[in-house]
């Protein structure tokens, strides 16, 4: 199983990494758990040092919505081989109401792209978490 997490060096995301590699495999839809292979952690920061040391992940730092955009090897944020994503990556309310375009960036538009670079993805394969401030 190869999981991506955005928001991943983050309060849930790195939570949800240390759950995931310690429990060790997953199920998707109620079939058989899978060992997880890699989880990527898709941040605006390195992931944490704990899970840096991890050999199954891996960590992708940089502005979601380009790492987003489609170049020649595909989407860098969602490997080919993907098999669940989880997206965590947001801009908290308080950051949101200083900013009011960081929270359109981050909250609306890096939702919208992720969908896009799911091709034909099945409810199966994406997770969105999100805290009741940040869809207020």
């Amino acid at each position: 199983m190869n999981i991506v997490i955005t928001g991943g060096a983050g309060f849930l995301g790195s939570r949800l990494a240390r759950t995931l590699l310690a429990q060790g495999s997953f199920s998707r839809n109620g079939a058989a758990a899978q060992p997880i292979r890699s989880v990527l952690l898709v941040d605006r920061a390195p992931a944490p040092a704990d899970l840096a040391s991890d050999s199954r992940v891996h960590s992708l730092v940089g502005d979601l919505n380009a790492l987003l955009t489609p170049g020649p090897q595909g989407v860098p944020a969602i490997p080919a081989g993907t098999d669940v994503v989880y997206h965590l990556a947001a801009a908290v309310s308080g950051e949101c109401e200083a900013d009011f375009d960081l929270g359109m960036r981050s909250n609306l538009a890096a939702t919208e792209a992720l969908l896009s670079a799911l091709p034909g993805y099945d409810q199966g394969k994406l997770a969105q978490l999100r805290t009741a401030k940040v869809i207020q």
